[in-house]
């Protein structure tokens, strides 16, 4: 695999300051607007990054998922540690922060590489929310099934409405499901995960859904 960017987190309190997920190989932050760089993976025990986020309120709160470990850093990205309390899944992939008191995180998991979702249960998909910056977790059955098949590959907020999200859902490559009409799908909260209904169901696997302004 060759190292691509997956994840740019520009931050909350400084648009200089710029952090940016490699998959297959590590994170990334500048304080000059991204014209010079430090690679600051130490503490991450497999450098497959996902998505790389930052505290609303703590400029030093930087959070990571990976394939292989959710991690919390207050260093500023530095110095990474597991926080995965709560949580029953190997495999991390998107990440959103939604500002308030506390801020509201929610995390897409799976078990295992995409290589094992071949198996009869496929993905075992499942999303995770934290209220308390990361620490710890709690999985989000509100409607939604316990373990997916399919992988929720994105997460996204409503910019009117930050209590409203949208899961874009599918397989992974090499995977089939039975009926290639309903390969992938949307799914919508409007309480900030405590509810979700499947508003979408195609033939297309759907790794991101974006939301605009009104």
């Amino acid at each position: 695999h060759e190292s691509h960017v997956l994840s740019i987190f520009v931050d909350w309190h400084d648009p200089l300051v710029l952090c940016v997920g490699l998959e297959h190989g590590g994170v990334l932050r500048s304080t000059d607007g991204g014209e010079h760089w430090e690679d600051v993976s130490a503490g991450i025990e497999y450098v497959d990054i996902h998505s790389v986020k930052g505290d609303p309120d703590q400029p030093n709160l930087y959070f990571a998922a990976t394939a292989r470990g959710f991690y919390r850093s207050d260093q500023y990205g530095r110095d990474w540690l597991f926080s995965e309390k709560g949580i029953n899944r190997s495999y991390f992939h998107d990440l959103v922060v939604i500002p308030g008191e506390p801020p509201t995180l929610l995390l897409t998991t799976a078990n295992g590489t995409p290589p094992a979702w071949l198996r009869e249960e496929k993905a075992q998909s499942a999303i995770f929310r934290s209220l308390d910056r990361g620490r710890s977790w709690h999985q989000l059955t509100g409607g939604l099934p316990e373990s997916m098949e399919r992988m929720i590959w994105n997460l996204s907020v409503d910019p009117n409405n930050s209590d409203h999200l949208y899961a874009g859902t599918g397989e992974a490559q090499g995977q089939r499901s039975e009926n290639a009409a309903t390969r992938g799908g949307v799914w919508l909260s409007t309480d900030r995960g405590d509810r979700w209904e499947q508003i979408y169901e195609g033939p297309n696997t759907v790794r991101s859904v974006c939301v605009g302004l009104q």
